[in-house]
């Protein structure tokens, strides 16, 4: 939507959030907008002058998720030793803090509400403690033993507590252990049907990469629906980019060292290269869309850096003797879609509405 003289207009803060949740269009945000502007009625004269809206209950929040850190921090040291070796002493120092991010929600659901603001405040503080006592519980269960299944026990532990707490409180902190929970499970069990099928030989990194990758366009697309959907966007950008710049590494590493009678990189690892490169870009060009969709900067953001990652670990593996001439040619492709895209910006074509 117009972005107006004051940044602070305090009308725009309360109508972006409906065009984020496309309750309204942006073009419907403007034409609002520009009726209470041009009424008298907006609210930006209103601001001016206006200290910040600091509460009390929203300086609670900000300590309270201090001390939340400081809780996880003292549970991440009994977490680490259980992994050596899990005894009674360290269980306990890692149930306390457990029992104590427990305790804030419970605490939270029966404190008495009565200023208008601090219900909203409070229950950001106990989804805050409550989803990171989801991850707290996931990681101790990966200290009783040393059993493969434990993985798989842990990771549906942050995926289905991520999905009740977001469901329960309509909190996106709750998204991030889902996330992680189903990455988890998602890539245990890709290495599962790697360990039980011989025949992918070379390639096992690319088809691991492709499925973790496959991942992160799902939780893209599944909160695509919901209010969380700028969030599970850019988790599932990084998910996918990630997991394929991976493949690129693992790959270009291990043909450095499996070189044929040539001296050149043997042709299977530089295809699978070629494969998660062209898929990581076409991820890019997704996130892209994600943007013109949404208009959130976090989608840029990703795209960006992935465009420029992926290339950029990718050209010393697939040629070692001449990398400024695939270099050259990644300016060359680059300077065209940028060109492309400047155009677009600039003298937006039929159907696109200029903004």
């Amino acid at each position: 939507m117009t972005t107006p003289t004051n940044p602070h207009d305090e009308l725009v803060a309360a109508l972006d959030p409906l065009v984020r949740a496309q309750t309204l269009s942006p073009q419907q945000a403007n034409e609002v907008y520009r009726a209470v502007s041009t009424s008298g009625a907006s609210s930006a004269s209103a601001y001016r002058g206006r200290r910040p809206d600091l509460t009390r209950s929203r300086v609670g929040t900000g300590i309270g998720t201090v001390g939340v850190g400081l809780v996880v921090a003292a549970f991440s040291t009994g977490y680490v030793l259980g992994l050596d070796s899990l005894g009674w002493t360290i269980f306990v120092a890692m149930l306390g803090p457990i029992l104590v991010l427990a305790l804030v929600v419970v605490a939270s659901e029966l404190a008495p509400h009565r200023a208008p603001g601090i219900p909203d405040e409070l229950r950001t503080l106990a989804a805050i403690a409550g989803s990171l006592a989801v991850s707290c519980v996931a990681l101790a269960i990966l200290t009783i033993g040393g059993s493969s299944s434990l993985y798989y026990v842990s990771g549906l532990v942050m995926l289905v507590g991520g999905l009740a707490g977001y469901w329960s409180w309509r909190r996106q902190v709750f998204v991030v252990p889902a996330v992680i929970g189903g990455l988890v499970v998602t890539s245990r069990l890709g290495s599962h049907l790697l360990s039980s099928s011989s025949d992918r030989g070379d390639s096992s990194v690319l088809f691991l990469g492709i499925v973790v990758a496959a991942y992160g366009a799902l939780v893209a697309v599944a909160g695509w629906r919901y209010p969380c959907r700028h969030l599970t966007g850019v988790l599932g950008g990084l998910i996918a980019l990630s997991s394929l710049a991976l493949v690129i590494i693992v790959n270009g590493f291990t043909g450095a060292f499996a070189l044929d009678p040539t001296g050149r990189v043997q042709v299977s690892y530089r295809s699978d290269t070629v494969v998660a490169l062209v898929v990581g870009l076409v991820v890019c060009l997704g996130l892209a869309g994600a943007y013109a969709a949404t208009r959130e900067a976090g989608f840029l953001v990703v795209a960006g850096s992935g465009g420029f990652s992926l290339p950029a670990t990718a050209i010393p593996f697939l040629t070692q003797k001449h990398p400024l001439q695939l270099a050259a040619l990644f300016a060359l492709i680059g300077a065209l879609v940028i060109g492309l895209g400047f155009v677009m910006a600039w003298r937006p074509g039929p159907g696109l509405s200029a903004r």
